[in-house]
C-alpha cells in the first residue's frame, strides 16, 4: 500500500484551507514562551504549504501514532519544531565556540607579542 501524503489541502476535513492540525491542536513545547514557539510553528506550516516535509520525521510520526492521519500530521509538526529548535541551538552553540576560539587566538597572540617585546619579563627571577 502507497502511503498517502500527509498534508493535501482541505485533506480528511482537520483544517478547511490547509489539512492539517491548526496551531491550537498542536502542543506547546517545553518551558519557552508562547511568542518564540510560534515563530517556529509558522516556519513548519510555511513548508507544509510548499509541501516540504522530511520523509524521516514524517515515518517516525506514524510509527509512534500507528496513522497516518491527525494524530500522526500533530506529531509531525511538534517533532519538525523540536528539530528547528535543536539546529538554532547547535547554530548558537558553534558560533559561541567559534567565539571562544578566537578569543583564545587572541590572548595568545598578545602573549606572545608582549613576550617578543619584553624578553626580559619572561625569565624567572633569581633567588
Amino acid at each position: 500500500m502507497q502511503p498517502t501524503f500527509p498534508f493535501t489541502p482541505g485533506g480528511n476535513g482537520e483544517s478547511p484551507i490547509f489539512g492539517f492540525p491548526t496551531a491550537f491542536d498542536v502542543i506547546s513545547i517545553g518551558p519557552m514562551s508562547e511568542i518564540t514557539n510560534q515563530r517556529y510553528y509558522d516556519l513548519v506550516a510555511s513548508e507544509l504549504q510548499a509541501r516540504f516535509i522530511r520523509p524521516g520525521l514524517w515515518a517516525r510520526a506514524v510509527a509512534e501514532t500507528g496513522t497516518e492521519g491527525a494524530q500522526a500530521r500533530a506529531l509531525y509538526i511538534r517533532l519538525r519544531v523540536l528539530d528547528l529548535i535543536a539546529e538554532e541551538n547547535a547554530e548558537r552553540e558553534k558560533a559561541e565556540a567559534a567565539r571562544v576560539a578566537a578569543r583564545v587566538r587572541q590572548e595568545e597572540q598578545a602573549l606572545l607579542d608582549e613576550k617578543r617585546a619584553n624578553p626580559n619579563a619572561w625569565q624567572a627571577p633569581d633567588f
